[in-house]
């Protein structure tokens, strides 16, 4: 079931976007440089994300092929609650970037001519693509109940602080000055804090 829901976040959210901003902007919107790979902070949120995205890939597919069970049995109301969340996450990453429009990035991308996007989701959250992806791992946690998701989706929710606290946060202060610092001051990062 986990693995249902990873295909479909690798479909609208990864490769559905690049798509779409390809159409967009005749680009796919990944602008790395050998500067993003540079960075300690960088470094730290790939090791990290990598780990836990392939952990939790990885769980779920010996879930699917039966050689993976989760400790708890959640039943009905569990699969409920997980999709929900699923969906959730997976639909809020996709209206954040949506609302982006040409200003999207792919994860890591650096470039000074986006605009600060304050609208949509962003008046109450400045990360709400991201927020989305911690839903949807959140959702994850529900359908595949066991210490090693919970401890795959901790090493993705720190190495999303460490992306946007070190990496994206200090770029966009950089290009945006003021107006981004007024910004933080009176929007959250992901909404609750």
């Amino acid at each position: 079931m986990a693995l249902v829901a990873i295909i479909l976040f690798i479909l609208f959210v990864l490769i559905g976007r690049t798509i779409i901003h390809y159409k967009l902007t005749g680009t796919s919107g990944v602008k790395l440089t050998l500067d993003s790979f540079s960075s300690r902070s960088f470094s730290v949120y790939s090791t990290l994300v990598t780990i836990g995205w392939w952990g939790i890939v990885l769980l779920s597919i010996f879930e699917f092929i039966g050689e993976f069970h989760p400790l708890f049995n959640f039943g009905l109301t569990g699969i409920i609650v997980g999709w929900s969340f699923v969906l959730l996450g997976i639909s809020f990453a996709v209206t954040a970037q949506y609302q982006m429009g040409k200003s999207w990035r792919y994860i890591g991308s650096k470039s000074d001519d986006a605009d600060l996007i304050t609208h949509g989701l962003f008046q109450y959250c400045r990360n709400p693509i991201y927020l989305g992806g911690l839903i949807f791992f959140d959702g994850i946690i529900i359908l595949l109940p066991h210490y090693l998701t919970l401890l795959f989706v901790i090493f993705i929710y720190i190495a999303i602080e460490v992306l946007v606290r070190y990496e994206e946060e200090p770029h966009l202060k950089e290009i945006h000055g003021e107006v981004y610092n007024k910004y933080c001051r009176k929007v959250r990062r992901f909404m609750f804090y």
